[in-house]
This record gives structure tokens, C-alpha cells and sequence, in this order.
């Protein structure tokens, strides 16, 4: 038995001499060895040819995420407030806080990115479902040219 590598034990041929090339096209004494991938189960996107930016694709989440938030403190207002309920208000309460954490995290993210100043940001974290609404509304205003960075000229084509 020869353990060299890129060597077949039965001829002492190269593995590549035959046509091979580890895709056992030839009988190679390897073919049982080479594992079998499966396919991906599900597509996988391809930004290669997508026009959008990065930033765009920020933005749709956090639209989202604001007016999903305006809505969880109206249900949360709505338990405290007319239904007096103490267990819908911990329920609601608790829903609402984690969305409401995940709206501030997504704009403190991307507040220097679209080029939002920290008072403003202050001022739709202070203000609740207002700044929900002020978000979802200033992102809806937004030109996409503001949101897609120029394209930079080919250097030497």
C-alpha cells in the first residue's frame, strides 16, 4: 500500500494523469471517499446585480419596526387605559419593551448613516410612539437618491 497523496494504491498512477480531477469520472479508487454535498434548501439571495444599497435595505426594517412600535404602546395603552387590565398591561408592556429596545438599537445604528443628528435621535427616543411615527414618516419623505451613494467613475477604463 502506498499513503501518498494524489497517488491511486492500485496503479501508482496520478490522480489527475487519468481525467479524474476528484470527479470520479474514471473509476478512481477514491470515489467512495469524496463526500456528496446537498443543495442549499433554500435560495440564497444575490446582491450582484441588485440596484438597492446597503443602506436601503437598513431602512425598510426600521420603517417596520417604527410603526410596529407605535403600535404595541397603543395596545399597551389601550390595556392600562380603558381595560384596566393588570395582566394585559404586563403582557403589552412586555412586548412593547422589546420592541422598543430593538427600534432604538436599529437607530442609534443607523442614524450616522442617513446622516440623522444624535438630538433628533434623542427626540424620537423621548417622545415614544410619536417618534415612531416621526421616523416611518421622515424615512417614507426620504429621495432614494439620498439613501444609494453615488457610484464611483472607473479608474483607467
Amino acid at each position: 500500500m502506498i499513503a501518498t497523496v494524489g497517488v491511486d494504491p492500485v496503479g501508482g498512477r496520478h490522480r489527475w494523469t487519468n481525467g479524474c480531477d476528484y470527479r470520479c469520472l474514471n473509476g478512481c479508487a477514491h470515489e467512495t471517499s469524496v463526500p456528496q454535498r446537498a443543495a442549499y434548501p433554500f435560495p440564497v439571495p444575490d446582491f450582484a446585480d441588485d440596484t438597492s444599497s446597503e443602506l436601503e435595505r437598513k431602512v425598510k426594517p426600521l420603517m417596520i419596526t417604527a410603526g410596529v412600535e407605535t403600535i404595541s404602546y397603543l395596545v399597551l395603552a389601550y390595556c392600562w387605559l380603558v381595560a384596566h387590565s393588570d395582566v394585559g398591561v404586563a403582557i403589552a408592556g412586555f412586548f412593547h419593551g422589546l420592541i422598543w429596545m430593538a427600534f432604538v438599537g436599529m437607530l442609534v445604528f443607523i442614524r450616522a448613516d442617513i446622516g440623522w443628528t444624535w438630538g433628533y435621535t434623542a427626540l424620537v427616543v423621548a417622545t415614544g410612539p410619536v417618534g415612531g411615527v416621526l421616523v416611518f414618516a421622515r424615512l417614507k419623505q426620504t429621495p432614494r437618491a439620498a439613501l444609494v451613494p453615488p457610484r464611483s467613475p472607473h479608474a483607467g477604463r
